[in-house]
């Protein structure tokens, strides 16, 4: 079994060094754009660069985010951001989007490509469709159970991630449009306002309350590591790209004393763990949707579930100070955050100046007024003060060297019981480096191509690495360990002296002409027919109305598979699916990536895209048509340009969803609100249970333009007769999706 791969977030160079000096194998961060983190710092290319070479001197990895819904008109831009992080050698590209997992795959296939959390794959269908789409590791929805991981386990062709420790989403990863609602600030572009965390008014168990109905309890996990360890999960995963070096240090600490924790002194290491943590600055603990048990209790709507140790609160604001009254002491250096009562996330800030009674001081005295300078534009509000990071000073990491790539030999090994042959590319002119072997058969354990391949890995050289390597081996070969050693000396010690001399170097801007045969042919057909979903249409298997092209109304059958099927439920769908196959039934709507994988085994069937399924570009929409997708649904976030710019590009006959109440929100978290809610703004949502799901729903319907050459959705069935008089909402069809 594999060694456990520890984790943790990087939202600057300064936390990657915190987290490898206390433990982490590894760490995943993002440059400024096109990640699932861009309100945070981030890092540049240089910092970056400096990562890799510094992650590489320690034996550790690094991975880095590309991990949004990119539109037509980006993907140009992220696939040279990709060439220039290509570059520096990281160990894999996390990704959400199905045509930046395509453009990755075949522009730059020695980075492995990782299935982001918000690609939502939570059963094993899901991990089998990654696997063909050349993803190596799968990050799963953090609302998998464990009950439910270990069948996924047992048959996973891939390695298997899970989040272990940091800040929940109440909501199922990749679905969410709670946050665009707000104003176009998409938490599947990494512009996440977060709403859930935000105060409601509702009722709950019939009287009329208030609430932080979805904000969720942080995750914890320290007791549970030995039983990941023992299901032999590849990668132990905290969040917080978005906190501060002390966060890092602390959550690396405490798991890593647990990861290394054994039988014997397990007791005694989570109690030292539980203690390291405590000064994390988090919220609440809580195992998040480990259990159905747990899902009951994650969501605690009458606490504000806000992170952090509460150490004060603000008088008074005025422009350029604040007045604060401490209940705790405060130094220079710390990190807080104002918190507004009404549960609206607030600023956070560093201490750098405080004064009391007018005179500079190094510390907030307890049941003093202190005022802190504010420079900023805007004014705070009035509310709670929160410590969220410790005055301590980390290592920043500008004095570290920059990343410097060693050339690459790719190279062609053919072994056979006589003879042992490389080639190599990467000389000007015919080069063959041959010996003569006699072999034997091997009578256990032959040499395998990882084998071989490894032996040839070793150089013995900084400037020479060998890339890529073809192997060949015929037959069931008994190698002398001694011997291939030495032949594997006798051939870098020749090439390399031969690569001084006519080594072709390879071009960098290879992948542009990759890139340019991949795009996409326009569609040129006719639109499919538009289809009505009837108020009464069921969001699992069942009949969907119909209305085709020519006006005329009529019925077909065409089923909607749920977008969220827990493992457990897998082959209730699968029969489910086949029995209505063997009526005849032939159209299908995909609403989740599992669903190609499930459906492959029924032949030809015409599969139409649905929301929350995101084709966002026509890179999406031409790798998803290799696994029988035969009509995109346009993203529903998308703004009017960009949605236009995907119908002209897409390979697919594109659907436009034109009306209706998509969930704004889904989660299997308890939701004890019921029916209509509002917030402080008099925006109106409804809370709606839906078999083991909660979804959320706008207020008003939302309602698109029809594009011309395009079919169109139109979803009633959470609207009725009573909307028909109401205002509609275009969502962000005239602002521009962040």
């Amino acid at each position: 079994m594999k060694k456990t791969e520890l984790l943790a977030p990087a939202g600057n160079l300064a936390s990657a060094l915190a987290a490898y000096d206390n433990g982490a194998d590894a760490v995943y961060a993002g440059l400024g754009r096109f990640n699932a983190r861009e309100m945070g710092e981030n890092f540049d290319y240089d910092d970056m660069s400096r990562l890799s070479a510094y992650s590489k001197k320690l034996g550790r990895k690094f991975y880095v985010t590309l991990n949004t819904l990119i539109k037509e008109s980006e993907m140009e831009q992220v696939a040279e951001s990709a060439a220039g992080l290509a570059a520096l050698e990281p160990d894999g590209f996390i990704i959400q989007d199905t045509g930046v997992g395509r453009m990755l795959r075949t522009c730059f296939p020695r980075i492995p490509v990782h299935g982001s959390t918000q690609m939502g794959i939570h059963n094993s269908d899901g991990v089998l469709l990654a696997r063909d789409m050349g993803i190596s590791r799968v990050i799963l929805e953090r609302q998998v159970t464990l009950a439910e991981l270990e069948p996924i386990m047992a048959v996973s062709p891939v390695e298997i991630e899970v989040f272990i420790h940091g800040a929940l989403c109440c909501s199922l990863s990749g679905s969410c449009l709670f946050s665009s609602t707000m104003g176009g600030w998409s938490g599947n572009r990494g512009r996440c306002k977060q709403p859930c965390r935000r105060r409601y008014h509702g009722t709950v168990d019939g009287s009329k309350t208030s609430g932080f109905f979805f904000s969720t309890q942080d995750l914890y996990s320290l007791d549970l590591i030995p039983r990941y360890r023992d299901l032999g999960v590849a990668s132990l995963k905290i969040e917080g790209r978005l906190k501060k070096p002390d966060y890092v240090k602390k959550t690396v600490q405490a798991y890593r004393l647990m990861l290394d924790s054994n039988a014997s002194d397990r007791e005694e290491n989570l109690r030292k763990a539980k203690a390291i943590l405590a000064g994390s600055y988090g919220r609440k603990w809580s195992h998040g949707f480990a259990t159905e048990e747990d899902m009951k209790h994650l969501v605690a709507h009458r606490s504000m579930g806000v992170s952090g140790l509460l150490v004060g609160e603000v008088n008074r604001v005025d422009q350029g100070t604040i007045k604060v009254r401490f209940s705790r002491t405060v130094r220079l250096g710390d990190r807080l955050r104002i918190q507004s009562r009404s549960g609206d996330e607030g600023p956070a800030f560093t201490v750098t100046k405080l004064f009391i009674s007018g005179k500079y001081a190094k510390q907030s005295e307890k049941g003093r007024d202190v005022s802190l300078p504010w420079d900023r534009e805007e004014l705070p509000p009035v509310g709670l003060v929160y410590r969220v990071g410790e005055s301590t000073t980390y290592n920043s990491g500008e004095k570290l060297p920059l990343f410097e790539a060693a050339r690459k030999v790719d190279l062609s090994i053919a072994l056979t019981a006589d003879e042992l042959r490389v080639t190599t590319s990467r000389l000007r002119g015919d080069y063959v480096f041959r010996r003569d072997l006699a072999l034997e058969k091997a009578e256990k354990s032959p040499l395998t191509a990882d084998q071989l391949r490894e032996a040839f890995r070793a150089t013995r050289s900084g400037e020479w690495q060998a890339g890529d390597m073809a192997v060949t081996i015929g037959g069931d070969l008994f190698f002398p360990a001694g011997q291939l050693k030495q032949i594997r000396r006798e051939f870098w010690e020749e090439i390399i002296e031969r690569l001084e001399r006519d080594y072709v170097p390879e071009n960098p801007d290879a992948w542009r002409e990759t890139f340019a045969s991949l795009q996409p042919a326009p569609y040129r057909g006719k639109p499919g027919d538009d289809r009505i979903l009837s108020p009464t249409g069921p969001l699992r298997p069942g009949e969907v109305e119909v209305k085709p092209v020519n006006g005329a109304y009529g019925k077909q059958h065409e089923l909607i598979l749920p977008d969220f099927c827990p493992q457990g439920d897998l082959e209730k769908l699968r029969s489910a699916v086949q029995g209505a196959v063997r009526k005849g039934v032939k159209r299908f709507r995909i609403t989740s990536l599992y669903q190609l994988q499930l459906l492959r085994e029924f032949g030809n069937l015409e599969l139409t895209g649905s929301y929350p399924l995101p084709t966002v570009n026509s890179w999406a929409a031409e790798e998803l048509s290799r696994y029988g997708l035969n009509r995109a649904q346009g993203w529903v976030e998308l703004e009017e340009k960009s949605l236009k710019q995907f119908v002209k590009a897409s390979p697919l006959s594109v659907e436009i969803y034109r009306s209706g109440r998509p969930a704004l929100l889904t989660t299997r978290a308890h939701i004890a609100a019921e029916g209509e809610i509002n917030d402080s703004r008099g925006k109106t949502f409804s809370v709606e249970k839906e078999g083991g799901l909660f979804r959320l729903y706008g207020g008003e319907v939302f309602s698109f333009p029809g594009q011309k050459g395009c079919s169109s959705f139109f979803d009633n069935s959470h609207t009725s007769s009573r909307d028909r008089d109401k205002e509609t909402d275009n969502f962000n069809w005239d602002r521009d999706l962040i």
